[in-house]
């Protein structure tokens, strides 16, 4: 491109201001020596800027070329005329039709959507096949179930695309391709918790480009068809980290604008909901969840009234009120037994045993644990599976078993890497990466939670993030580099308090208070275990949310014998009566 610019702009010059979106150009174009000889013709008279952010109608932009190349060479469209001007008559027509694919298709989605009037199924592979030799069509991959896909170059499948508008058949084409995708759709939400649920997570990005285009159309016109695909696809969304876009299609649908039926905004409150509970925008997600729940009671649907009590638990527990969020999913667990719905009770089961951990009732959630797991595996769940080994996994790091905290988190990741569970792995590298700080291995903790980290802000995930921060904290604090330490904790500490969530807050206060008590700041340390008790209290736990027990009581025990017993109780109690505001700004002083 950038040579071929320089012929036709002499002051023209590859730089850092523009090798991006040359380099943008060059791949929307598929790398087509044409088209991008055409497009460097343009910086006479457009800026590469302007050039890339047209080429979405890359046919109407590419159409002067070299004077002294042949006719059908001089224009991109001439040369597609030209081509197209060859096919035979059925070529043709499939060609047209396979405009509406985007990003690529297998044989046998080009079978079903294509079919109609002049075509029969029994004759779209030698169709594709003649495509295929005339460079039309270009076969892409071959998947893991041995599947070859195939997809029409981004200039090509425009031009196409103006070949099936102007025909009498891209109605019909268009919405096969729409009933199609939201039947595969529908199919894919029924196993996304069952044991195919990996290859259908690998289908469902594949034909990620064809379901968009079908939301872009039946969010406009058929809204209700939307959120049958949306509803279908949100735990897709949620797994792959999709979380931003998911809810912004799901936001569409509930804009208003059309009335959905009532049991399908029911769902996609449910699914916006678990979406911005992703991105931590705990305060969306409870409003979203108690339409839900009002919805669901007024139609009577106990199976929806169970999975609505479920999300507001799992807001109350966010925000630390363990209080309501056992009593909601205890309700919720009730009608679930009642219907005897398998996985639904393991998700039950499952969230109490959270509740009981973070509460240090280890007995009670390794039951519930355990009840949950023994299902989730008679179901074949990988995701739950490897959710709960994570869980189990934490409670054996708090009863100090490092040796089997390794083997259930790393039957964890093992897991989650194999599905493409992105948020999954990333928890997991976390606790693999304490797992090591306690180990002594700082160099694999440190390129564990670089890893973690890197996931988490691809994601947008704020909780993950601040998470991982506050770990770096903790591994500067163990190596002795008190300043960096201090530093990670602030910036943890900040994101837990815009999220709301008094867990990760009170985590953050511990380690402040440890830093505190090793830097023997030991006023600042009996203020901040002061704080911490009370936050603690306040959640309803009287156990270190982020060390263990011994190694919490150690450092306060030490602090106690810097300062006489008066100093230390007052100390303490100051930091006790702090409200949460006022313990985030005493802790983001800099000290």
């Amino acid at each position: 491109f950038a040579e071929r610019a320089a012929s036709n702009q002499p002051r023209f010059a590859l730089t850092d201001g523009n090798v991006r979106e040359i380099a943008h150009i060059c791949r929307r174009l598929d790398g087509i020596p044409l088209a991008i000889e055409l497009a460097a013709a343009r910086v006479k008279m457009l800026t590469v800027q302007q050039i890339a952010s047209r080429l979405d109608d890359s046919i109407q932009l590419l159409t002067r070329g070299a004077e002294t190349a042949l006719p059908r060479q001089q224009t991109l469209r001439a040369t597609m005329d030209w081509s197209y001007d060859l096919l035979a008559e059925k070529e043709r027509i499939l060609f047209r039709r396979l405009a509406v694919f985007a990003g690529g298709f297998a044989l046998e989605t080009g079978e079903s959507v294509c079919v109609g009037d002049e075509l029969q199924r029994g004759e779209i592979l030698d169709l594709l096949s003649e495509l295929v030799d005339k460079s039309l069509v270009s076969v892409i991959e071959v998947d893991e179930d041995q599947q070859t896909h195939y997809r029409l170059l981004e200039t090509i499948r425009q031009y196409a695309g103006e070949k099936l508008e102007s025909s009498s058949d891209h109605a019909s084409a268009r919405a096969r391709h729409r009933e199609f995708f939201v039947q595969l759709a529908e199919r894919a939400g029924s196993q996304l918790s069952g044991p195919d649920q990996g290859s259908w997570l690998q289908r469902l990005e594949f034909e990620h480009d064809n379901l968009r285009t079908v939301l872009e159309w039946t969010i406009l016109n058929d809204v209700n068809l939307a959120v049958r695909l949306a509803k279908a696809i949100w735990r897709f969304w949620e797994l792959r980290g999709h979380w931003r876009e998911g809810l912004g299609w799901l936001e569409q649908c509930l804009s208003g604008r059309v009335a959905l039926t009532p049991d399908l905004r029911a769902a996609a409150l449910d699914a916006a909901g678990n979406l911005a509970t992703c991105q931590g925008d705990s305060a969306r997600a409870k409003t979203l969840f108690e339409e839900q729940l009002a919805l669901q009671q007024q139609l009577g649907d106990e199976r929806g009234i169970a999975r609505a009590l479920h999300n507001l638990g799992s807001v109350a527990w966010r925000h630390g009120d363990y209080g309501q969020a056992r009593a909601s999913e205890e309700k919720g667990l009730s009608i679930r037994r009642k219907l005897g719905d398998k996985s639904a009770i393991a998700t039950s089961l499952h969230a109490l045993g959270t509740y009981a951990q973070e509460q240090n009732d280890l007995e009670r959630a390794a039951a519930l644990y355990q009840e949950a797991l023994s299902i989730r595996r008679e179901l074949g769940d990988t995701v739950s599976i490897a959710t709960l080994l994570n869980n189990m996994g934490n409670m054996a790091q708090a009863q100090g078993d490092l040796e089997k905290v390794r083997a259930l988190q790393e039957e964890s990741l093992a897991l989650r890497r194999k599905i493409g569970d992105k948020a999954g792995i990333s928890q997991s590298l976390t606790n693999l990466a304490v797992l090591a700080e306690e180990q002594g291995d700082f160099r694999r903790a440190h390129a564990l939670l670089e890893e973690s980290l890197a996931i988490d802000r691809e994601l947008g995930n704020k909780k993950g993030v601040a998470a991982s921060l506050r770990n770096y904290g903790e591994l500067m604090q163990l190596q002795g580099e008190f300043a960096k330490a201090l530093t990670f904790y602030q910036q943890s500490l900040t994101l837990f308090q815009e999220l709301d969530d008094r867990l990760g807050i009170t985590a953050c206060i511990e380690g402040f208070a440890m830093l505190a008590g090793i830097q023997r700041q030991s006023n600042r340390a009996a203020q901040m275990f002061g704080i911490a008790d009370g936050l603690r209290a306040g959640l309803g736990t009287g156990q270190p949310v982020s060390f263990s027990s011994a190694e919490y009581d150690r450092q306060v025990a030490a602090i106690r014998t810097q300062l006489n017993n008066e100093a230390f109780a007052t100390a303490w109690s100051a930091g006790r009566g702090m409200s949460t505001e006022q313990a985030i700004a005493y802790a983001l002083e800099n000290r």
